[in-house]
């Protein structure tokens, strides 16, 4: 996470830096605390070895995998960067009142979200 009083005293701080990407569709909200929260619950949940799996491989390199990464790009664009911040993405949309597509929420599970 950032704190830096930098940010505070420019005129483009860093509340208004994650305004532009979450409109930009960037990020998915711009609740830093419960996007962390939801990789540590996650990743606890999962494991370390699967957690670096899931950073190593991202989503792979298939036709399925396409398909995924264009299921998490209705999430965000960071959401498509592999399945750690996919989950990360989707609990943070969903925790400040976003709603997906169910195939959004199927591949949530898959990845053990």
């Amino acid at each position: 996470m950032i704190f830096d009083v930098q940010y505070n005293k420019s005129g483009d701080g860093l509340s208004n830096q994650l305004d532009d990407l979450v409109e930009d569709k960037y990020f998915s909200s711009k609740d830093i605390f419960i996007h962390e929260y939801a990789h540590n619950v996650h990743m606890k949940s999962i494991g370390i070895e699967q957690s670096n799996a899931y950073i190593e491989n991202g989503f792979g390199s298939s036709a399925i995998s396409d398909k995924e990464v264009s299921i998490a790009g209705k999430v965000s664009t960071y959401a498509t960067k592999d399945p750690l911040e996919f989950v990360a993405e989707v609990f943070s949309g969903h925790a400040n009142g976003e709603s997906y597509d169910d195939d959004v929420y199927e591949l949530y599970k898959k990845y053990k979200g």
